[in-house]
């Protein structure tokens, strides 16, 4: 999701209020994926498109 606030700005006042609007106020009535997607305006990538260093 930090991809949107890296576009804009971190201080953008329309990606706060959209961040605001689609994930905050609607908390848990909806499915996280459903908020992430309306922020995002596209599919969010999944934690298996990154490559993650291992801690061993």
């Amino acid at each position: 999701m930090f991809t949107r606030f890296q576009q804009d700005g971190l201080t953008s006042k329309v990606v706060g209020a959209s961040y605001r609007t689609n994930i905050l106020e609607p908390g848990g009535t909806y499915e996280p994926d459903l908020l992430i997607r309306r922020f995002l305006g596209r599919e969010s990538k999944s934690l298996d498109d990154f490559d993650f260093p291992t801690l061993n």
